[in-house]
């Protein structure tokens, strides 16, 4: 019967993974050396490990060393680090990006709107005709009036949160201008001029949410006379 291997020097491998008793050579620097012990702790680090396997049996004396071992060799390989490690870099905060322009309008999809009306009335109700799920974002309405409107609202629009978006998204709402009627705005607003008149559009808008209900909603709106045809120019309480 073969005499199982005979179980290692524990004291010698713990001295050794420690490092006790190990000394900076002369003319070494400190850097240099605590690199240097940390590489070689590792080595050792694994040939004891390798030996604590191979030595049978393995016994509560083997184990509790083995512990002892690679905890010495980790706190001494983090020693190893330099000793003025440099400090951590702030992370740059995230540039952001500035919204993205106003895509062109297609000239085949450009409405011939030869009249005030006929640019209020498409507009608000593309503008108020929205679906949060689809659309993501209140951006994708705006774009969807855009052949009716200037590209300076449009633009406008894109930039600033609508609160109407926040709150049919608050309400789970998908909703639908069914129709819409244009008429002048009348009261402090300026009176029509050449070129520029003021609209209020009245338009029933069904909401299906958590509770589905039909609103009236009032929108008034700026129309300029553009060489394209007539535009809605500015949105009062957008």
């Amino acid at each position: 019967m073969t005499s199982p291997p005979p179980e290692p020097d524990w004291r010698t491998v713990t001295a050794a993974a420690v490092g006790e008793a190990a000394e900076r050579p002369a003319g070494m620097s400190r850097r240099r050396w605590r690199r240097q012990r940390a590489e070689e702790l590792r080595a050792t680090r694994a040939e004891t490990t390798d030996a604590v396997r191979r030595s049978t049996p393995v016994g509560p004396a083997a184990v509790g060393v083995l512990a002892l071992v690679v905890l010495g060799c980790g706190l001494f390989a983090r020693c190893g680090a330099d000793d003025h490690p440099a400090p951590p870099s702030s992370a740059a905060p995230a540039a952001t990006a500035p919204d993205d322009p106003v895509p062109p309008t297609p000239s085949a999809t450009t409405p011939a709107a030869t009249t005030p009306e006929a640019a209020a009335g498409p507009w608000v109700r593309a503008w108020l005709t929205r679906d949060p799920v689809a659309d993501r974002t209140w951006r994708a309405a705006v774009q969807r009036a855009a052949p009716w409107a200037t590209r300076e609202l449009t633009a406008d629009l894109r930039r600033r949160p609508d609160q109407r978006w926040g709150a049919i998204v608050s309400a789970g709402e998908i909703t639908r201008a069914t129709a819409v009627t244009v008429a002048p705005a009348g009261g402090d607003l300026p009176p029509d001029a050449p070129g520029r008149v003021w609209r209020i559009v009245t338009a029933t808008v069904d909401a299906d949410g958590y509770v589905h209900a039909t609103r009236t909603e009032h929108v008034t709106v700026e129309v300029m006379e553009m060489t394209t045809g007539w535009r809605v120019s500015r949105v009062l309480g957008a």
